[in-house]
């Protein structure tokens, strides 16, 4: 799953649920005021956490692509 279709879903979610978008909203900002080490901890991980993910989907995707280009290739027997 590539980022724009899951920041899409993401949006799309919030805007149909808007009390929790609202409460989760809230938690940010409680959470950076209230206790800013573990706000940023928090989103340091889950940045690295989207990068990984985002790397594993680009060698999975570069792995598919190889594997369909290699199926579609013809065997002409040796002569």
């Amino acid at each position: 799953m590539d980022f724009p279709p899951f920041l899409t879903d993401a949006l799309t979610f919030l805007q149909t649920n808007i009390p929790a978008a609202i409460a989760a909203g809230f938690l940010v900002i409680f959470l950076i005021f209230k206790k800013p080490k573990f706000f940023f901890i928090m989103l340091f991980l889950i940045l690295i956490l989207l990068g990984v993910f985002n790397m594993i989907n680009y060698i999975s995707d570069v792995g598919t692509s190889h594997k369909k280009t290699m199926m579609q290739r013809e065997v002409r027997p040796v002569e």
